[in-house]
């Protein structure tokens, strides 16, 4: 079943493996996502992530901000 919801602990594994594999990054951007981000979602398919999006504000505003969204590129449509 496909779902959008937010971010859990639990979570942590598979989101390690979608930004460190699929994407390249590291252990700084895992860390920033899980611990610094206002808004963290996923997107998931039969219990695997297969997205994230997050929300953070910009420096010096309280409303405005940026949203990234990244989906893996074989679950895109």
């Amino acid at each position: 079943m496909e779902q959008i919801r937010k971010y859990h602990p639990k979570d942590k594994g598979q989101l390690a493996s979608l930004i460190q594999l699929e994407m390249g990054f590291g252990e700084n951007e895992l860390k920033f996502l899980t611990e610094k981000c206002e808004i963290l979602i996923v997107y998931e398919n039969n219990d695997k992530l297969i997205g994230f999006s997050f929300f953070r504000t910009l420096e010096n505003y309280t409303q405005t901000g940026n949203c990234y969204t990244y989906v893996t590129p074989s679950t895109r449509n």
